[in-house]
């Protein structure tokens, strides 16, 4: 016990690379587009001056991927459209490994459409069909006063 306390300490400790993901920073964004191999479409354009937000929108391939940053600079939204769904890995970041544990435990319906996914931090919604899926994961803590999800997809 005493050695895996350790081997998380050091861990935690371990320089990791910079990731735009949820909780990431402005500064961190051009490591995500070189992890993703995405091309940059409008970079900081301010989309909200009221709720002070500004968004960096890339494409991977025929994807469409958005990053929401609040006023601290922080990534607290990340919205996709596109025929493949994205690297939630490196988009997910730290939230990743909650998100395969949330994804596991969530029920699937009959019908169309996949259920929220929704953990102590995050919310994702999913959905689409083959060739034009969407999506959006939302840091709950961090989106800024004032703004809905209706504005983010």
């Amino acid at each position: 016990m005493r050695l895996l306390l350790l081997i998380l300490c050091v861990s935690n400790l371990w320089p990791r690379p910079a990731m735009a993901a949820l909780g990431g920073t402005t500064a961190s964004i051009e490591q995500d587009r070189q992890t993703l191999r995405a091309e940059v479409i409008i970079p900081n354009a301010v989309v909200n001056k009221a709720s002070r937000f500004s968004v960096f929108t890339m494409r991977v391939g025929r994807n469409t991927l958005k990053e929401f940053l609040n006023s601290e600079g922080i990534v607290f939204a990340i919205a996709w459209r596109g025929d493949l769904h994205p690297d939630f890995k490196t988009l997910l970041g730290q939230h990743y490994s909650d998100y395969v544990i949330r994804e596991a435990q969530t029920p699937r319906g009959r019908r169309y459409g996949l259920p929220a996914i929704q953990t102590a931090q995050i919310i994702i919604r999913r959905g689409g069909h083959i060739g034009d899926f969407h999506g959006l994961a939302v840091l709950s803590d961090k989106v800024p006063a004032g703004v809905s999800e209706e504005e983010l997809f």
